[in-house]
């Protein structure tokens, strides 16, 4: 078969045209393959970043949450740091005070002291020494025990078992007469000797009448010239509180030694 030049023409048109739709085709689905690809890529892209987003936000979350805890605890701390001031404030003044009171202790320690050293004799009103105070009664005490009241009095009213205890004075039942120390009304006397009872020698004296001739001793009857005489008597016959020792009215009381 024999085709006309027009016929060749057109039907090469037609091939070239169709050769030019199948590249453009395949132009256009290379670029769909790429976007398709690009797509793919992006969504990828998109779900990593969605996914760092969503630790960002748990990280900010968890930020958020460590920043309140933070906080929480300053102000806890801070209160507690407010309550500690305050604690060590109330501390400071009770020490101050109780300083005080040590202060105002010690002074009136000193005062009683000072009033009622060791050594020092009460008298009272009590069957039982008061505290800080031992009978007078010449018991035999502790030498380490009373280590002061040793260091005052010594040996001076007896030895003890003359190692380990001394003797304190023993006043029960005396009468107390200040020392003579050189005074000369009680001479000779030693300090914290014991002195016995002693009534001084004296007299009595009476006088009365010796009748004359014709009288009699009351001075009737005639002759009234009386003579009058003494005589010395004793207690005979007298009335008064006579007994086995000379002394002034009293009272007893109980006799401490403080030590």
């Amino acid at each position: 078969m024999v085709f006309s030049p027009f016929i060749l023409y057109k039907r090469q048109k037609n091939l070239a045209e169709s050769a030019d739709a199948s590249a453009v085709a395949a132009q256009a689905q290379t670029a769909l393959n790429t976007a398709n690809a690009a797509t793919v890529t992006a969504n990828a892209a998109s779900t990593t970043a969605n996914g760092i987003a969503a630790t960002a936000n748990t990280a900010l979350t968890n930020s958020t949450n460590a920043v309140n805890t933070a906080n929480t605890a300053n102000s806890t701390a801070t209160t507690a740091n407010t309550t500690a001031n305050t604690a060590n404030t109330t501390a400071n003044s009770a020490l101050s005070t109780a300083n005080s009171a040590v202060s105002t202790a010690n002074s009136a320690l000193t005062f009683a002291q000072a009033i009622n050293p060791v050594g020092a004799v009460i008298w009272v009103a009590t069957s039982t020494a008061p505290n800080g105070f031992l009978k007078a009664n010449g018991a035999a005490v502790s030498r380490t025990t009373y280590a002061a009241l040793f260091a005052a009095l010594g040996t001076q009213f007896g030895a003890g078992d003359g190692s380990s205890t001394f003797n304190l004075p023993d006043l029960r039942g005396e009468f107390i007469r200040g020392w003579d120390d050189g005074r000369g009304v009680d001479s000779g006397r030693t300090f914290g000797l014991f002195q016995d009872h002693q009534l001084q020698s004296h007299n009595h004296g009476e006088l009365y009448n010796t009748p004359s001739s014709g009288q009699d001793q009351a001075g009737s009857g005639s002759g009234d010239n009386d003579n009058t005489s003494s005589r010395y008597t004793d207690n005979g016959g007298n009335v008064g509180n006579f007994g086995s020792e000379t002394r002034p009215r009293n009272v007893a009381l109980l006799a401490c030694i403080k030590f």
